[in-house]
């Protein structure tokens, strides 16, 4: 109360004497708390307490306790906006940023549970004891966020139902808003307080008419690989059965751990989970690093053993999840004779070969020969310089080609046997990689020469590797070798690898040119690219995908989408994988990082929707390297480009 201080307002509150004569007279058990704070504060659970001053209101009465945990998580984001460096429009992307609370591209996963399919007969005494104070669909409803918030702890940041309103405008256009309660789409639908008999279904309902619950569910990337859920000291027995009731008894088995403990754990390596899987759920080779698929499994485990009936399957599944059939494998049941050949594991045998690769060409290109007449020793190779390293440049050793290319048997590939159906290719184009030279003097000066040079060095490689072949010391080595001008086509382990040089002498010297032709400026502009940018836009993307492995597969499922579209050949690969890079880690977006390909894909077409193209980059930075001066410099040499009406494309 105003004027007052906390302990006054509660100590002049009708309410709160009320319940001190009640309780100090007739109290109902010897524990009863001896005032109302203390009530609310151990005994109410019911959601968040707001009170008035004469303690009989209670503002948030029918806020639910993840509503407030949610408006807890904005709130903090919020904070991190105004105070943080790497914010340049706070204002902006607090205010004028459309970011609904129940945004389609706000979660991680979204859950459609059949009304029809819950029961209150199986909840084992972990949820619905609320139901004759808040009824029978706010029961389930905040049951389920509140045993699977348990049960699946902080592999998951939020959960939230998406029932109840707060869809896009357009959703409640064409019903009734008199017969469901909304007037507005940010409107809680509610129904009017009447005797069960008259207006109350016999069923289980949802107040906007819909049979299904839908949760969202945002995903913590860091967390959300755990494949063990340990249980609590066997001595606990109270904590021990609460984990057993939690996860069945059939799930939660007796472990002994590496430290010596023996307890119950929950173990999630096993291809299914739940033996009430509906026959239309498919899993997919990489559901668990890349669709949250441990969380899924999770979540269909807990509907079943607590919140659907018996001998009845979960149906429940994360939406959307079948559109990886057009990027990954099915994965099958152990009996199948079929298997389908992974991606992710066809993107690891190149980059493995490429490994194998660069380590064979540094180490035959050192010093370790005595040459015949000479104090000096030169290389195996008989290249005159040192290979300082090997840097890849392809899709293909990022986890980003749409269609990764798998070993040819002719080409010295090893075989996979069992293997009919393959989301990868045979034939595909070269693997481009570029070769670095330690510095030396020996590079001419002249930018002809030094073409030429880069040629002669390519000559000398083929020949050098034959060389080995023959003498049986270059193993992997099938296949003709193709030289040309600019590079050298060789087989390696079943794969066509393409290597280009990089001489840094020659981009140094075109730099240097006072008075460069226009010749000259366009072959630093091709070098530049060839050489410079495409092996740090490499590393960039592949760093990407390190701390994000969702992002190869919406890289993946973008080029699908724009050759669907017919815009391949539109838009540059290399820009699909920078607005990707842009989704996962910008910071001009008010909704979390994703961490599963839908909602990727989400972003991206929210990205591509939304973003101004005509008069804002994208400025791509995953490292948060950039300065403000060198955001500005940014925005100032892109103004230039454009023009001062973006008149100049």
């Amino acid at each position: 109360e105003e004027g007052k201080s906390e302990s006054q307002t509660i100590a002049e509150a009708r309410m709160a004497n009320i319940y001190a004569k009640q309780t100090s007279t007739s109290p109902l058990t010897p524990s009863d708390p001896k005032t109302l704070r203390e009530l609310y504060e151990t005994s109410y659970t019911l959601g968040p307490v707001f009170l008035d001053s004469s303690m009989t209101h209670n503002f948030l009465g029918q806020v639910s306790p993840a509503c407030i945990r949610f408006l807890q998580q904005e709130a903090r984001k919020g904070l991190n906006y105004l105070h943080a460096k790497t914010y340049d429009k706070p204002f902006q992307l607090l205010f004028m940023t459309e970011a609904r609370f129940y945004s389609k591209a706000r979660y991680d996963g979204y859950l459609r549970i059949p009304i029809k399919d819950i029961s209150f007969k199986n909840t084992h005494g972990l949820w619905g004891r609320d139901r004759n104070d808040m009824g029978d669909y706010e029961s389930v409803s905040r049951g389920l966020i509140r045993v699977l918030n348990r049960a699946l702890g902080d592999r998951v940041s939020d959960i939230q139902l998406l029932s109840t309103g707060n869809g896009s405008a357009s959703e409640y256009s064409s019903l009734d808003p008199s017969k469901l309660g909304v007037r507005d789409s940010d409107e809680i639908p509610a129904t009017a307080v009447s005797p069960r008999s008259e207006t109350q279904p016999k069923a289980l309902s949802a107040p906007n008419g819909k049979d299904t619950l839908v949760l969202g569910i945002s995903i913590n990337s860091d967390t959300c690989f755990r494949m063990v859920d340990r249980g609590p000291p066997a001595d606990d027995h109270e904590a021990t059965h609460g984990f057993l009731q939690l996860w069945g008894e059939k799930k939660a088995e007796l472990r002994r751990f590496k430290d010596g403990a023996i307890v119950h754990a929950v173990v999630w390596d096993d291809a299914h989970d739940s033996n009430q899987d509906d026959e239309s759920y498919v899993r997919f080779q990489n559901d668990d690093k890349v669709q949250g698929g441990i969380v899924e499994r999770i979540v269909r485990h807990i509907l079943g053993l607590h919140f659907v009936r018996k001998n009845k399957p979960v149906t429940a599944s994360f939406a959307m999840r079948d559109i990886l059939s057009t990027v990954d494998g099915v994965m099958l049941d152990d009996n199948k004779e079929v298997v389908t050949f992974n991606p992710l594991v066809a993107h690891r045998m190149v980059m493995r070969a490429f490994d194998d690769l660069s380590s064979f060409l540094r180490l035959e290109s050192l010093p370790s020969i005595q040459a015949p007449g000479s104090d000096t020793k030169r290389s195996r190779l008989g290249i005159p310089l040192t290979i300082d390293a090997v840097e890849p440049l392809d899709p293909a050793l990022r986890y980003t080609e749409l269609f990764p290319p798998i070993p040819h048997p002719f080409l010295g590939g090893s075989s996979l046997p069992g293997i009919h159906k393959a989301s990868g290719v045979v034939c595909s184009n070269p693997i481009q990689i570029q070769l670095r030279f330690g510095s030396s003097s020996k590079w001419p000066i002249d930018l002809k020469a030094m073409g030429s040079a880069k040629t002669a060095m390519l000559l000398q490689l083929a020949d050098g590797i034959e060389s080995l072949r023959t003498a049986g010391l270059a193993k992997g080595f099938e296949g003709p070798f193709t030289v040309t001008p600019d590079y050298i086509d060789l087989c390696y382990k079943g794969y066509v690898f393409r290597v280009l040089v990089r001489a840094d002498p020659q981009l140094k010297l075109l730099r240097e040119l006072s008075k460069p032709s226009e010749e000259a400026s366009n072959l630093l502009k091709t070098l530049t690219k060839k050489h410079v940018v495409s092996a740090k836009h490499h590393s960039m993307v592949h760093a990407v995908y390190t701390s994000h492995p969702s992002s190869s597969m919406v890289v993946r499922l973008v080029r699908r989408w724009m050759a669907a579209h017919l815009f391949s050949g539109l838009i540059p690969f290399e820009a699909i994988e920078l607005m990707v890079c842009h989704v996962y880690t910008g910071s001009d977006s008010p909704f979390n990082t994703p961490a599963t390909v839908i909602s990727g894909l989400q972003r991206f077409f929210d990205l591509l929707t939304n973003h101004d193209w005509e008069g804002e980059p994208i400025i791509v930075d995953p490292q948060s390297n950039l300065d403000d001066t060198s955001r500005r410099e940014i925005l100032k040499e892109f103004a230039s480009v454009r023009g001062p009406e973006y008149n100049r494309g």
